[in-house]
C-alpha cells in the first residue's frame, strides 16, 4: 500500500534544487508525494519539480514569528484534515514550526521529519541569533519523529536538544548529486567548455557560485581578485548568481576599478560548463548547511578555496584537499588563490583527495539513508 508524503518549503525552487534525486527515489518505493511551499519557479530558469501528484502554492515567508504566516497555516491544516498523510517532511525552520502547530490543530497522525539545511546558530553566529533560533529549534525538536541535519556541527549543536523521542537524530551526507552529471574535468572538456562560453583559452577563471545575499559575502572574493589583479597573469572572476545584493556587489566592483577582471553571469540553471571552464572554485559563504556547489566542483576536480565555515570544513580539510581561508578577511583568500595559481604539485594532490572523499555524498548514498530514515519512522523502531 503506498504512503503518502507532504513536503512543505518555503519555495518550490528550494525543493526542484535539493530534492528531486530524493522524490525519484520515494516515487519508486510506493510514495505519493505533494508539495506545498510558495511557487518561485518562474523566477529560477529551467527548474522543475517533478515526481508528485500535487503541488500547492502556498506562500511562506521567512519568518519565525506565527502571525506573519497565519494564511499558510490555515491552508497546512486545511490539507492535513483532508488527507491522510503518513509523513510531513518539512525542510526549513519556517516550515517546521508551521507543521509542527498544525499537525496538533489538524489532529493528524503524521509523522514529522525536519531536515535543517544549517542552523541559525552556529560558530561566529551573532549573539542574537543563539538567543533568537535557538530556543526555537529546541522546542520544536520536541514534537520530531526525526531530525536530519548535513553538517558535523549541527549535528554537535542538535545533539543537546532535549527531544521526546531516542534515536532520532541523523547526520546525513546532504541531499545528493548526481556524479554522471558532472563528470571528470579533461584538457579536452576544458577547451570545449572555454569554446562554448567564449572564454579565452588564457584567461586564470576563478568561479563563485551562489546566490548574491549577504550569507553568501561575494564582496569577500571580489576583495581578493582587487589585491592579485597585477599579480595573477589574465586572471577573472566570474560570479555566478543573482540575487538582492547583486547591485551593491557591481557598485563595489566599479569602486575598486575592477569591471575588466569581473564578470556577474546572473543565474544559471546548469554550471557544468562553467565547472570545466575554471581554475578554481572559491566559496566566500559565511556559513552552510552542506553545499551542493561545492560537492559538484569535487567531483569535477577543480581546486578548491573555501572560507572555514560550517558546512565547507565538512567538504575541505585545509592543505589536504583544498585551503580554508579567515571568511572577513579578503587578503587570505588572495594569497590562497595565488597559490593554486603557481603550484601545479599542490593542485593534483588537492584533486586526487576531493575524488576519493566526494563518494559518500553522491545520490546512491544520500537515498539509502533516507528511505532507512522514512521505514524506521514509518514502522516506530525507533525506541523511545
Amino acid at each position: 500500500m503506498s504512503k503518502r508524503v507532504l513536503f512543505i518549503a518555503n519555495s518550490l525552487s528550494h525543493i526542484a534544487h535539493y530534492y528531486m534525486p530524493a522524490f525519484r527515489s520515494l516515487r519508486r518505493r510506493r510514495y505519493v508525494i505533494d508539495v506545498a511551499a510558495s511557487d518561485d519557479l518562474a523566477s529560477k530558469k529551467a527548474l522543475e519539480v517533478k515526481y508528485t501528484k500535487n503541488i500547492f502554492d502556498v506562500p511562506i515567508k521567512e519568518s519565525s514569528l506565527y502571525f506573519s504566516n497565519s494564511s499558510a497555516y490555515k491552508t497546512i491544516v486545511g490539507l492535513l484534515k483532508k488527507n491522510d498523510y503518513d509523513i510531513l517532511h518539512c525542510v526549513n525552520l519556517t516550515a517546521g514550526i508551521i507543521s509542527r502547530r498544525a499537525v496538533r490543530k489538524a489532529k493528524s497522525k503524521a509523522k514529522l521529519i525536519y531536515t535543517a539545511h544549517g542552523f541559525k546558530f552556529y560558530k561566529k553566529a551573532t549573539l542574537r541569533n543563539w538567543i533568537m533560533y535557538y530556543p526555537l529549534e529546541n522546542s520544536m525538536a520536541k514534537n520530531l519523529d526525526a531530525m536530519i541535519v548535513l553538517n558535523q556541527e549541527d549535528y554537535n549543536n542538535a545533539k543537546r536538544f532535549k527531544f521526546n523521542k531516542k534515536g532520532i537524530l541523523y547526520l546525513v551526507e546532504g541531499t545528493g548529486f548526481d556524479e554522471t552529471k558532472f563528470p571528470r574535468k579533461t584538457e579536452e572538456s576544458k577547451k570545449e567548455a572555454r569554446e562554448k562560453l567564449g572564454i579565452g583559452k588564457d584567461e586564470f577563471m576563478v568561479i563563485s557560485v551562489g546566490e548574491l545575499n549577504k550569507r553568501k559575502h561575494q564582496d569577500l572574493v571580489i576583495e581578493a581578485a582587487e589585491k592579485i589583479k597585477d599579480e595573477v597573469f589574465n586572471l577573472k572572476l566570474y560570479i555566478i548568481g543573482d540575487g538582492p545584493m547583486r547591485e551593491e556587489y557591481e557598485s563595489l566592483v566599479d569602486f575598486l576599478k575592477i569591471k575588466d577582471y569581473i564578470v556577474f553571469t546572473g543565474y544559471k540553471i546548469n554550471i557544468v560548463d562553467y565547472l570545466h571552464a575554471a581554475d578554481v572554485f572559491a566559496s566566500s559563504a559565511k556559513q552552510e548547511g552542506l553545499p551542493q556547489s561545492v560537492l559538484e566542483a569535487m567531483n569535477v576536480e577543480i581546486p578548491l578555496v573555501l572560507t572555514d565555515c560550517r558546512g565547507n570544513k565538512d567538504l575541505v580539510s585545509d592543505g589536504e584537499n583544498g585551503i580554508l581561508v579567515d571568511v572577513y578577511n579578503p587578503e587570505t583568500m588572495a594569497k590562497a588563490i595565488k597559490k593554486i595559481y603557481y603550484d601545479a604539485v599542490l593542485i593534483k594532490s588537492f584533486l586526487l583527495r576531493s575524488k576519493k572523499k566526494v563518494g559518500s555524498y553522491t545520490d546512491r548514498n544520500v537515498r539509502q539513508k533516507v528511505g532507512e530514515i522514512y521505514k524506521k519512522v514509518l514502522t516506530k523502531r525507533i525506541k523511545k
